[in-house]
């Protein structure tokens, strides 16, 4: 169903709106935590490689529709927060395929998790996203989860890219003052209103538009931005 979900924008939808994105992390996260040492994998053992290859695939299923739901979700931003704070990133680390895996079946069985990190990645030039990702990075690096990743150099490597590119959005936010914010984000967003201030308060929509009055908003909204407040919401040209 998941695969004729890809087609079918009306099955998509329905995934989008009624499957759970912490009911997958959760069952990944069950199904994927790895002992401390690489086990040893016999390739003779036909009946222990089936039950590897069976776990492999379930895994591959939960990433590639946590990728797929990051992708079409029309809420992208408040898609990747609510990810992280299901412990996405813990469930990625947590999943990761050991070299032994990879030398039974003479690949990497699936480059899901990879591809999510990349998108998270994209999702950082967003604070509410950066904020949360910092949070779970923290309590990844108190519990030493990274260790699961240093089994699988591909993985590692897309962690250490997360964690870099995170780490220079956190410098640039913690530098931010009130007073030394872009020009943007201390104007009003009122029609031909000129004021500027840093007591500005945010649409509670979009989060990203700000007005110094009721009476701004309420002009804004009933002129354009009812019809920009959805795609600022998404992420689309900001």
């Amino acid at each position: 169903m998941f695969a004729t979900s890809q087609a079918d924008p009306v099955i998509r939808e329905l995934f989008l709106t009624h499957s759970s994105i912490r009911t997958v992390l959760n069952t990944l996260a069950g199904i994927g935590t790895h002992p401390v040492t690489e086990p040893n994998l016999d390739p003779t053992n036909e009946s222990f490689c089936q039950k590897i290859a069976t776990k492999r695939a379930a895994m591959a299923i939960g990433h590639q529709y946590i990728s797929f739901v990051l992708a079409c979700s029309n809420n992208p931003i408040e898609t990747a927060c609510h990810a992280l704070r299901c412990r996405l990133l813990e469930v990625l680390l947590r999943n990761c395929v050991f070299p032994s895996e990879n030398r039974l079946h003479k690949s990497r069985w699936s480059d899901y998790d990879i591809r999510i990190f990349e998108q998270l990645g994209g999702t950082l030039i967003y604070e509410r996203v950066v904020r949360i990702a910092s949070i779970s990075m923290q309590y990844i690096d108190s519990q030493r989860l990274y260790v699961h990743a240093m089994y699988d150099p591909t993985l590692w490597g897309s962690l250490l890219t997360f964690k870099e590119i995170l780490s220079q959005r956190w410098r640039i936010l913690s530098t931010l003052t009130p007073c030394t914010r872009p020009e943007y984000e201390r104007t009003c967003g009122g029609p031909g209103c000129t004021s500027a201030s840093i007591r500005l308060q945010q649409c509670a929509g979009c989060q990203t538009t700000k007005y110094c009055s009721k009476s701004c908003q309420r002009a804004a909204w009933s002129t354009v931005h009812r019809k920009h407040c959805s795609i600022l919401k998404a992420g689309i040209g900001m």
